[in-house]
């Protein structure tokens, strides 16, 4: 009995000194480094569709300061009716709109994401997925674009969020006045 007291008061020690190292007793908050409170998330709309609800609202918990980037391939009449339609559906969220090439899609959205990240050092881009319709071909290009898109953007260092709407049990979209 003595050898289990002594060893259960030694354990008892250990813990003690162990919270005392790992509590903020002590420490001057001028010596924490200073956390920057700005972040910038970055919703990539392929599509304005039912999926696109569900993820500015994850978007918006994580951050106030959202902007979208859809990346046209052509300019067309469809641009300007994308145009109309974000601002009668989310006016306080900004689209930015690039024109681009279908080939250099990829680096046109990159390089608007290390400008992003060049202004806000702490960005997160949010990308919303879809199912692609039509037969196996057509969905596993979808699953290889995206898997493509994810990994370039985490070249960067930049974090990536993918949300399937269809799978996550999100409730209904927010009116266009909560948003």
């Amino acid at each position: 009995i003595p050898l289990c007291l002594y060893l259960f008061s030694n354990i008892h020690k250990y813990y003690e000194g162990l919270s005392l190292k790992l509590s903020f007793q002590g420490v001057e908050s001028a010596s924490c480094p200073s956390i920057s409170r700005q972040h910038k998330v970055v919703l990539w709309v392929a599509d304005i569709d039912d999926n696109l609800a569900p993820a500015i609202r994850y978007a918006q918990t994580i951050s106030r300061d959202i902007c979208a980037l859809k990346i046209n391939c052509e300019k067309d009449d469809k641009s300007s009716a994308i145009q109309n339609e974000w601002v009668a559906n989310w006016p306080s969220i900004s689209l930015k709109m690039l024109c681009s090439s279908k080939k250099a899609t990829l680096m046109t959205g990159l390089n608007y994401l290390r400008a992003v990240k060049d202004e806000c050092n702490n960005v997160t881009v949010v990308l919303p997925q879809t199912d692609a319709s039509g037969n196996l071909w057509a969905r596993l290009q979808k699953a290889r674009a995206d898997y493509f898109l994810k990994r370039a953007i985490l070249w960067e260092r930049i974090p990536v969020v993918s949300l399937n709407c269809k799978t996550t049990n999100l409730e209904p979209p927010l009116p266009k006045d909560c948003i």
